[in-house]
């Protein structure tokens, strides 16, 4: 080979080197950026998950944490206004205003945060000089008083804020009597409920004082050329208990009346039908007998509260019997944390199913019926006699027999939360039995909330045992027929395409089919 030849091929192979070297250090350039992008890659999905398993942590732990509550203001009650003479209190939803209702008919209103006193209203009584023997609590802020002549008024406080021309806002209050019963013909009642349903009929039920219990009813109608027409219907219970009545209440529209008596009876009238009572339910509360001191209708009125002389606190609700009869009868459901002493009291949330109750002692207690759970137990710097729950459920006022005031705010969030009710049978409203159900919505804001994650947690497992029945034999057939009878050719284009489908997520392959 001549020199000129040799110049040429040492030449050709140094290019061939130097091409080979520049591709291999593009090879190895783009091998490195390969490898920081998939770390980055993988690193990324790693955070993202682990991301997400907090975020679960985050929102889920606050499920199970025990509610709070905290003393927001406590003042002592001005000398105008005794505390021997308070017969209820009552708290607006912004937790700004309190106020008291005195026998002398006043009400009495107090700034929350200092205690101060602003304002004053004293109602007109139905005749001269008479006192207020009773209040009863009607949700809504609307409160029945009970006169000393035997008549009863229903009276309706709203609280509203208000701004000024500078920005500042107050919330004021105004005042509305929603109706005036007149004195019952057989004399003055012991105590008395009332009740206006939405098309405007009035149900009063008295207890008078020789235990016997007087229904009242007035229905307005109006004809076609708006003339208006009322027709009362007045009548004494014939099937009324013959032991002493101890506690009664009504639901909100005045057609379910719940007793309850001294030896431990309830009884549940039908009043839908004006004029024609029916007793629908007559049942033992107890295994041994003992008074029934305080009752209650939970939101929604279908279950009833029940306290006891003992501090018993329990809820009911109808049920349809064994003997398939299609009648609901009264069956105890739920049973709450015992008081130390006998229940006086029972005021439900006008937001969920939490009761508030209080004993004999002066001790208060926040339950949830659904979940049975024990949430909160509040005590006031002395016994306490009277309390409200403000509408959002999230403030606690109560005056004790000294008259000092406190005020708690409640942090409240998830009371239906529980181990029980998320993985155990519960018995809800409306059903036959305890069951495990997932319902996370309804078409009322009054229903229980369903949270039970056993039907989830089934549901997925039966969801992937069929699934799993269909897709292991086809994948283990198709995997032997390809490795076994089908041709290198047809192998070569099945396993890239397995392999790729195993590496891209299900979910997105069901996007892009659908």
């Amino acid at each position: 080979m001549s020199e000129g030849e040799d110049f040429v091929a040492s030449s050709q192979h140094r290019m061939r080197e130097s091409m080979e070297s520049k591709f291999l250090k593009r090879i190895k350039r783009r091998d490195r950026m390969a490898r920081w992008l998939i770390s980055a890659g993988g690193l990324t999905v790693i955070g993202s998950v682990i991301f997400i398993l907090l975020l679960i942590v985050r929102v889920a732990v606050p499920l199970f944490q025990a509610p709070r509550a905290e003393v927001f203001s406590r003042f002592a009650l001005p000398p105008e206004v005794p505390a021997a003479e308070v017969l209820t209190v009552g708290l607006d939803e912004y937790l700004e205003s309190a106020f008291t209702i005195s026998r002398d008919g006043s009400f009495a209103f107090f700034e929350a945060r200092r205690g101060e006193l602003f304002d004053r209203l004293t109602l007109e009584p139905p005749v001269p000089e008479a006192q207020v023997r009773g209040v009863e609590y009607d949700g809504g802020h609307i409160y029945e008083l009970l006169w000393s002549d035997g008549s009863l008024s229903l009276e309706q406080i709203r609280f509203q804020p208000q701004f000024d021309e500078q920005g500042g806002r107050k919330v004021v209050f105004n005042h509305e009597r929603l109706a005036l019963f007149p004195p019952p013909a057989p004399g003055h009642p012991v105590r008395s409920l009332a009740r206006i349903d939405a098309e405007g009929r009035q149900t009063r039920v008295s207890l008078l004082a020789d235990n016997r219990l007087l229904v009242e009813q007035t229905e307005i109608t109006e004809d076609f050329l708006g003339n208006r027409s009322e027709e009362r219907h007045e009548q004494v219970l014939e099937d009324a208990p013959a032991e002493t009545v101890t506690a009664l209440t009504l639901d909100h529209t005045g057609h379910a009346l719940y007793v309850g008596t001294g030896s431990g009876i309830l009884l549940r009238w039908n009043l839908e039908e004006a004029g024609s009572p029916v007793l629908l339910d007559r049942v033992p509360a107890f295994a041994e007998p003992r008074p029934v001191t305080a009752l209650g209708l939970v939101f929604g009125d279908i279950s009833l509260a029940v306290g006891d002389a003992q501090g018993g606190l329990s809820t009911w609700f109808p049920v349809v019997g064994e003997e398939n009869s299609g009648e609901k009868r009264l069956h105890r459901i739920h049973t709450l944390k015992a008081h130390a002493g006998a229940v006086t009291a029972i005021l439900p949330s006008r937001r969920d199913k939490s009761l508030l109750s209080l004993d004999q002692g002066g001790a208060l207690h926040l339950d949830h019926m659904t979940s049975e759970r024990h949430l909160l137990a509040l005590e006031g710097a002395g016994a306490l006699r009277h309390f409200a729950f403000s509408a959002r459920g999230n403030g606690v006022f109560a005056v004790a027999a000294d008259g000092q005031a406190t005020l708690w705010t409640v942090d409240n969030p998830h009371p239906e939360v529980s181990l029980g009710t998320l993985f155990g049978k519960v018995w809800y409203e409306g059903y036959p039995a305890p069951a495990h159900v997932w319902q996370s919505s309804s078409a009322s804001d009054d229903f229980e909330p369903k949270f039970s994650l056993t039907p989830l947690i089934f549901g997925t497992l039966k969801g992937t045992f069929y699934a799993m029945l269909l897709a292991v034999p086809l994948a283990l057939f198709g995997a032997i027929y390809t490795s076994q009878f089908g041709s290198p050719r047809l192998r070569q284009m099945i396993k890239p395409t397995v392999e790729i489908m195993a590496a891209i997520p299900s979910v997105v392959i069901g996007f892009l089919a659908a």
